[in-house]
């Protein structure tokens, strides 16, 4: 079985450009789970965005964020699953009440 991230370019990074050719300061991601398991890792959740048709998870751009999505896109991503677990629950609450983080 082939462990490559199907999202991945040929260096085993997830590319972060938009069409246009822009670059991105923000890690963005609607993957619940994602920003579950960055918020557990200790990066920031900078804003969720409610205006698109799917809610928009933004984080600062690092890359150290950049290594953490990638592991776990791959499944090979570690945390405590306590804190993951407690961070998800949150998250979901506050998607579910249309709020920020720091509102919560």
């Amino acid at each position: 079985m082939d462990n490559k991230c199907p999202w991945c370019d040929g260096n085993g990074k997830i590319p972060f450009k938009r069409v246009d050719g822009s670059v991105d300061n923000f890690y963005k991601t609607s993957d619940t789970a994602l920003a579950s398991y960055l918020i557990a890792a200790d990066f920031p959740l900078q804003s969720i965005d409610y205006s698109q048709p799917r809610y928009e998870f933004s984080f600062p751009m690092s890359l150290q964020i950049q290594e953490h999505a990638t592991r776990f896109l791959i499944g090979k991503a570690l945390t405590n699953p306590s804190i993951f677990f407690k961070v998800n629950k949150k998250l979901r609450r506050i998607i579910h009440n249309q709020r920020q983080w720091e509102e919560d």
